[in-house]
């Protein structure tokens, strides 16, 4: 059958194919351009409206990870992607593909926690990539989580190959991402009430006890903040008190600011108790 005699129905994907014809008379050239498309042969109308319907009721979707990985646009994104290779910790250590890192995966930190840490950090609008704007909030994202490393020993121990991954996530909670998330909060904090001299009050994060148990029992440090029945727990709450408790522990306490918007939610919701 010649395929030029053949009539063809686009079922999925009208707006692709808009696109892609518009794109040809703007630039013919892509004309030589390639790409992959399904056919089947017609049954029936029935046929053909079961077949949309699966195709957009089914679509598996891609995971935040992967999807901040191939997002363009996403300015954060962007940022974050390039902080996990010039922050020495990170580098080789961030999972970029995975939500929740395997058991035995060298991997400390996903992506996707690091996105949200830095969305603490520095909030959700940055500046254009490209821009001295982006330039000057990037430097000072790397610093800050570069001045934090020295002071994690167990991420130094775990880059060096002295302690293995599995086993730091296993014991400690310092690499989930309730605590990433909650050391941005910490970062943003400090480098807006001390711009000059932050790393001196950040230092005082050694101190913590980041085991998640003592003895037979959860550390009481974490114990119904971000650990409930034993487990590492990562919902708004936990977030929060997480926040309230490393403040708590260098001195601090909530700015107020949007960055700790859950904290003082959570906080008035309980003193209305």
């Amino acid at each position: 059958m010649e395929l030029e005699n053949v009539e063809f129905i686009i079922n999925d994907g009208q707006h692709r194919c808009a696109a892609i014809a518009a794109a040809l008379k703007e630039n013919p050239a892509l004309g030589k351009e390639k790409i992959s498309v399904l056919l089947f042969e017609t049954e029936s109308m029935d046929r053909l409206q079961q077949m949309f319907s699966d195709l957009n009721r089914f679509v598996q979707q891609t995971s935040k990870s992967l999807g901040m990985l191939y997002d363009r646009r996403d300015n954060l994104s962007a940022l974050t992607m390039e902080l996990a290779e010039q922050v020495d910790v990170f580098r080789d250590m961030v999972d970029k593909e995975k939500v929740t890192i395997p058991r035995r995966s060298p991997k400390l930190f996903t992506i996707s926690a690091l996105y949200e840490a830095n969305e603490e950090l520095l909030g959700k609008k940055i500046a254009e990539q490209g821009s001295p704007g982006y330039t000057d909030i990037l430097k000072s994202a790397v610093e800050y989580w570069t001045e934090l490393s020295k002071i994690m020993g167990d991420w130094q121990k775990v880059k060096k190959g002295e302690l293995s991954a599995s086993e730091l996530r296993q014991e400690k909670i310092n690499t989930h991402a309730v605590v990433l998330r909650a050391l941005g909060g910490v970062g943003r904090t400090l480098l807006e009430k001390y711009p000059h001299d932050w790393q001196k009050k950040l230092k005082l994060l050694e101190r913590i006890d980041w085991r998640k148990s003592v003895g037979n029992r959860a550390n009481p440090l974490w114990d119904a903040v971000c650990i409930t029945a034993g487990s590492v727990v990562s919902n708004r709450q936990a977030r929060a008190a997480t926040l309230a408790v490393l403040l708590r522990e260098i001195g601090e306490s909530p700015n107020g600011k949007v960055a700790h918007k859950e904290f003082a939610e959570v906080t008035s919701a309980q003193a209305a108790e």
